[in-house]
């Protein structure tokens, strides 16, 4: 299981994406994490949003979101819809319709995450290759 922390500060969207692993293994963690109740079971990606608390201050509440994929399963098509799926949520939580008016919102924040995401992918597959590379 691979999982990566993405912080974006504008919205302060926390996002764990969670893949190369099974969706059993997922929910596991997420469940683990904090109490997360999912059901994976059967599907190729997933994006959802949990509530963290402050332990000091029970008032205190946070949204954080998920982007599962399944192993073998990461691919550009997949991760456009999946990162679609987030902006809708964070956006929505952020209190910004979706309409003619804002399209260009929702344009330049599928932008930001698409070039974040393939971003920390790409340089992880990079490393990997140089890696594979190295040991011939």
């Amino acid at each position: 299981m691979k999982i990566k922390r993405i912080y974006e500060p504008v919205f302060n969207i926390h996002l764990l994406l969670i893949y190369d692993c099974l969706a059993f293994e997922a929910e596991d963690y997420l469940r683990n994490l904090s109490g997360i109740k999912t059901r994976l079971e059967k599907c190729t990606g997933q994006t959802g949003s949990y509530i963290i608390e402050d332990r000091k201050d029970k008032q205190s509440q946070q949204t954080r979101y998920y982007i599962y994929v399944e192993k073998g399963k990461l691919k550009p098509e997949i991760l456009a819809h999946e990162i679609s799926h987030l902006i809708f949520f964070s956006l929505f939580d952020a209190g910004i319709k979706i309409t003619q008016d804002t399209d260009e919102v929702f344009s330049y924040y599928l932008e930001w995450w698409t070039k974040k995401i393939n971003s920390i992918l790409l340089f992880k597959k990079r490393n990997e290759t140089q890696r594979n590379e190295k040991s011939k």
